[in-house]
């Protein structure tokens, strides 16, 4: 009896690389990862191919790209497989982070509110805005002990939230690529 543990990393990586290809049809697909990388010779018979090999195939495909307007061409991507995931990694963690402090806000807000509407308080208008610093880490070959270390800030006002769930549609990936718009987007 075959593993059956093989089937969620084959299937995940399936899912990848079609959503960075999603104009490909499965059979596409998987005809494409089942020869890659070989360029040459008869066409593998993807009913025979071990599951293993279509996984590398699959794994092949992910770190190229289609070659704009022209029948299946394959080049490298721009950014490694694992470069994407760390993107991928990193915009889910910054949509975790949004809806952290947007929950903290909220429970700010009433509070807040609840002062504006009392005449016992003193307080007739607020308004709340959070900053979000992301640090070089210490090991990092450009960390300097010296300095403020601060790669980025995003700073948001959160008079209003977006909505009553507080997700707001944000996708912290301002490039757009497609496994990180996917990850966005489906939460």
């Amino acid at each position: 009896m075959r593993n059956p543990a093989r089937i969620h990393p084959i299937t995940q990586e399936l899912k990848y690389v079609w959503r960075g290809n999603p104009d490909l049809r499965l059979g596409q697909l998987i005809v494409i990862a089942a020869n890659l990388p070989r360029r040459e010779g008869p066409v593998v018979d993807v009913f025979s191919i071990e599951d293993d090999q279509l996984e590398a195939g699959l794994k092949h495909l992910a770190d190229m790209r289609m070659h704009e307007k022209s029948e299946i061409k394959l080049q490298p991507a721009e950014m490694t497989r694992e470069q994407r995931l760390f993107l991928v990694n990193l915009n889910t963690r910054l949509n975790e982070i949004e809806q952290q402090y947007k929950k903290e806000a909220r429970a700010l807000i009433e509070m807040m509110n609840a002062k504006v509407e009392s005449d016992a308080d003193w307080i007739h208008d607020y308004e709340i805005e959070c900053k979000i610093h992301f640090n070089l880490n210490p090991t990092d070959p450009a960390y300097n002990e010296d300095e403020d270390n601060i790669m980025a800030e995003i700073r948001d006002s959160i008079g209003m939230l977006e909505n009553e769930s507080g997700s707001s549609i944000e996708n912290w990936n301002e490039h757009h690529i497609p496994d990180l718009v996917l990850t966005c987007n489906n939460k």
